[in-house]
């Protein structure tokens, strides 16, 4: 094996001479019969029998099983097709970065089309990022597996590859996590929001239509109260807030145009005290009291089952914004969609800064101060779970947002900015000092809530009548009959369904899921009734 690879090693060097790959390649037939590739003077795959070969590789990771089996370099496709045939139930990530050999795979294999095969062709970060995604989802992340051997091609992108394989696996294990802790409370928070589910504008009335004003994003790291002066003196540009820095803002007298909430816990509403938002920009699981305590409020939707179920529902789609598991990444991406001239990032470190996460003035340092006893500091807390990257200390979530958040801006056309040289998003310029005082001093520039015609909540009532009966026929049978609710109850269920692909599931686990729909019944029958109530009591 080392010697094939170092055969393969200088048959880059060879490509490299020759400049495009495709002059370089021919089809030659195997000893066997078969087709082979060539590029210069080396074999890509065995020139005796390239299937067996193909074979063997398979057959050296079939013992573990995997979820996900990927395929760095594709060649001719051998190890695709014989993975199809002896991992029946294994996903096949197929990357390869020449299309030239793509092309060849595909006019000289017999690739079958399949929904068990991903393709990720080519360098394009935005369009591999999706197609992993597709492809390693909750129950995959935590058992894939490579075969690398043609990786040595092109070894710079095939590790690039292999790293954004291992952040996606990272972000969905979790999101199962998170959904493990709260899909419960989610579900239970989108179902009592049923009125800003029919009766509030979505973002999309934005989009498109700001290409002339500048964005600005405060988060709450440790440099946001850097430059929080400047804010005070000035009305320019367009400003958002995640929740966690709105206190911080409101302190400080800096105008704030929407905030961002997309929390489901309780604790979110501690960021409003004593300060009701002009706009509120939320997501369907924030607790339904938080909507009360803006003076407007609009409405954007998330990615899953149960958010889809409510577009039909309604008969209309409430739109979702890309997300990296923070609220700091759900406002970048309706900021560049809302194709801001450009885009601004104040205290977006994704990094603590002696030995703190946020800046001074979050309500978390509130609840930490309740939480904990007065012989902790929030900084000895912090340190408990840090790491380091990129020469800063950082949390391993923290620096998961980070990752998202520089792949996105790499596909972004707008331009984007810091306003203070710190953090793991080092590749972000920071804007000019001169430049942030100009656009500051600029006018206020307008903004408004989208028009739109709401849907009659009613709709929605009746929708959850019929998923509750179909709930109670569920659990008056049997485990099976589970599979037959409709994603309405995906946050719910989806952690037991990852469990049972890879294993039964235990009693114990069958009689917390079950307690867990007995509970959402419950929860069906208060809002059904209380919107008969409410129904009545209107004039």
């Amino acid at each position: 094996m080392r010697c094939h690879l170092s055969g393969q090693i200088s048959c880059f060097h060879q490509v490299r001479e020759c400049g495009r790959m495709e002059s370089c390649m021919k089809i030659v037939e195997s000893k066997s019969g078969a087709p082979t590739l060539v590029i210069g003077e080396r074999y890509l795959h065995s020139k005796y029998d390239p299937v067996k070969e193909a074979q063997r590789e398979i057959s050296a990771v079939a013992g573990d099983n995997p979820a996900v089996l990927v395929i760095l370099g594709t060649g001719l496709g051998y190890t695709i097709t014989e993975a199809l045939k002896i991992l029946p139930n294994t996903k096949i990530l197929a990357v390869e970065s020449n299309p030239d050999i793509y092309r060849l795979m595909m006019e000289n294999r017999q690739i079958s089309e399949s929904e068990r095969i991903f393709f990720v062709v080519g360098k394009n970060r935005e369009s591999n990022f999706e197609a992993i995604t597709r492809c390693i989802d909750a129950s995959a992340a935590t058992c894939i597996k490579y075969i690398s051997r043609l990786s040595v091609l092109d070894d710079k992108h095939y590790s690039e590859i292999t790293e954004m394989i291992g952040k996606v696996a990272e972000m969905q294990i979790e999101g199962l996590n998170s959904m493990v802790r709260f899909g419960p409370l989610w579900w239970e928070n989108s179902v009592r929001n049923y009125r800003e589910w029919a009766e509030l504008p979505d973002v999309s009335g934005w989009f498109g239509a700001f290409s002339k004003t500048p964005v600005f994003i405060f988060a709450a790291g440790p440099t946001l109260s850097d430059n929080l002066d400047l804010f005070a003196d000035g009305e320019g540009g367009l400003r958002f807030a995640v929740d966690t820095a709105y206190p911080i803002l409101v302190k400080a007298g800096i105008r704030v145009d929407a905030v961002f909430a997309v929390d489901a816990q309780k604790m979110t509403l501690a960021h409003f005290e004593g300060a009701q938002p002009d706009l509120l920009l939320g997501a369907p699981v924030i607790p339904p009291e938080l909507w009360k305590l803006a003076k407007k409020s609009v409405i954007l939707s998330l990615d899953g089952p149960h958010f889809s179920w409510f577009d039909i529902a309604l008969g209309r789609r409430t739109a979702r914004l890309k997300s990296g598991g923070s609220v700091t990444t759900f406002a970048f991406d309706l900021a560049r969609r809302m194709t801001a001239e450009k885009i601004i990032l104040v205290g977006a470190d994704f990094a603590h800064r002696h030995g703190r996460r946020h800046s001074s003035g979050t309500a978390y340092e509130h609840f930490t101060d309740l939480i904990q006893s007065r012989f902790f500091s929030i900084e000895s807390l912090n340190r408990q779970n840090q790491i380091q990257r990129d020469g800063f200390e950082t949390e391993s979530q923290l620096a998961q947002y980070a990752q998202w958040m520089k792949w996105e801006i790499y596909e972004t056309s707008r331009p984007v900015f810091r306003t203070a040289d710190f953090g793991l998003l080092k590749d972000v310029p920071v804007i000019d000092r001169a430049e942030l005082k100009k656009i500051i001093s600029t006018a206020r520039p307008e903004f408004y809530r989208p028009n739109f015609h709401p849907v009659d909540s009613r709709f929605l009532i009746e929708a959850f009548k019929m998923e509750k009966i179909a709930l109670q026929f569920a659990m008056n049978g049997d485990a099976t009959a589970l599979r037959e609710l409709s994603g309405f109850f995906d946050p719910i269920i989806r952690p037991y369904a990852v469990v049972s692909q890879r294993e039964e599931l235990s009693a114990k686990l069958l009689n917390e899921l079950f307690d867990k729909l007995r509970s959402a019944d419950r929860i069906l029958d208060e809002v059904i009734s209380g919107s008969a109530e409410n129904v009545k009591s209107e004039p």
